[in-house]
């Protein structure tokens, strides 16, 4: 009689290994060799080049926590920032890795600026001039 007990526990077991079985035969290979490529990076609706990308990739680890890049936040927006320093990237470049540099050089606009607001603008001094122009180039892109 006990052994009549077992019976239904014995046919569920065979039924779940004759399923994984059968879901095995069936179910799509995949092949894990192919490299698959994520889509550009978008702003609103135009693709960025590799080089916005980049330069989003490095806005949002180094500039977003102050900045937008096209509105106001703790820090100005960096869409028109280049036309804010009037062209001078040197100026520019100069104010993102070293700010008090910048103040102590005599750069207008950098005076302008801390004249304005005083908080203080973290040091970026491992950005190179490629990376700037990105993170610019980038914020210039976002409407």
């Amino acid at each position: 009689m006990k052994s009549a007990s077992f019976l239904p526990i014995i046919g569920l077991v065979i039924g779940m290994v004759y399923a994984s079985l059968r879901y095995q035969k069936l179910k799509p290979k995949l092949d894990l060799s192919t490299e698959i490529k994520a889509p550009a990076s978008t702003s609103g609706s135009a693709l960025l080049t590799d080089a916005q990308a980049n330069g989003e990739k490095l806005f949002k680890l180094n500039c977003a926590a102050c900045h937008k890049a096209n509105k106001a936040l703790i820090g100005p927006p960096l869409n028109a920032a280049l036309d804010e320093w009037g062209g001078d990237k040197e100026a520019m470049y100069l104010w993102v890795r070293n700010w008090p540099a910048a103040i102590e050089a005599g750069y207008p606009r950098a005076i302008e600026v801390v004249d304005y607001d005083v908080s203080a603008m973290n040091l970026f001094p491992t950005l190179t001039d490629e990376e700037i122009d990105a993170i610019f180039d980038y914020a210039s892109t976002v409407n």
